[in-house]
């Protein structure tokens, strides 16, 4: 009789972890069917403001790499990383570890960290928009030390709000500051980590910074000589 109670108990699990599964898939397929093509950074924002509002998460964490270079128009993106703390972590992995893929990568400089990667690949391609492409889209979520970070306690979650090293999109995210992920891609340079692909996007960067630049300057002479202030 206890069996059959176990048997039916786990029936209706299964039933509602399908059903859980559904609803979360569902929302992230509206969401890459609500921006056109060229704004994927927009679609990575919101799935990640969502994961973030699912799983209950704090504000230790932020975005990096090529969500902050998408946002700023100097590159199309087809993934995005974050960084988030153990507590965060925990929560994630509480929350949505069935619906992606949990592994431990070595890090030589802090021996092996989890991370955890959801694949949104068939959820673009299934998208007539992207029928075409050959990317493989997905989100990767790293587990650093509020302290410590990562290469370098520069990097820390303490470090970055201290130095106004991050700042909040649309969707309320944290990521990081441009200006601060040029720093960061010159010390992944220096451990030789992917130098050639981070040496691009500091190139890349430094353009766009003095396109920026030279943008606000023009704008501020043009309003001087117009004499508005």
């Amino acid at each position: 009789m206890q069996s059959e109670i176990k048997k039916e108990e786990k029936k209706e699990e299964k039933k509602e972890e399908k059903k859980e599964i559904t609803v979360f898939m569902t929302y992230i397929e509206g969401i890459i069917e609500k921006y056109t093509r060229d704004n994927a950074h927009l679609i990575f924002g919101e799935i990640m403001a969502y994961i973030r509002k699912y799983c209950g998460l704090d504000d230790e964490y932020y975005i990096t790499g090529s969500y902050v270079m998408g946002l700023n128009n100097i590159k199309e993106i087809s993934n995005i990383s974050v960084s988030v703390s153990l507590k965060n972590m925990s929560l994630i992995l509480k929350s949505i570890e069935k619906f992606g893929k949990l592994e431990q990568i070595k890090s030589d400089e802090k021996g092996v960290i989890p991370k955890f990667t959801l694949d949104l690949t068939q959820f673009f391609t299934h998208n007539k928009k992207y029928r075409d492409l050959r990317n493989n889209f997905f989100i990767e979520i790293f587990q650093n030390s509020i302290e410590s970070g990562f290469p370098n306690e520069n990097f820390s979650f303490k470090t970055m709000k201290e130095s106004g090293g991050i700042t909040k999109d649309i969707f309320d995210n944290y990521y990081m500051s441009l200006n601060k992920l040029l720093q960061w891609k010159k010390e992944l340079v220096k451990l030789n980590k992917d130098a050639d692909k981070h040496i691009k996007d500091i190139d890349d960067i430094t353009k766009a910074m003095k396109i920026k630049y030279f943008k606000y300057k023009n704008k501020y002479l043009k309003l001087k000589n117009q004499k508005i202030f």
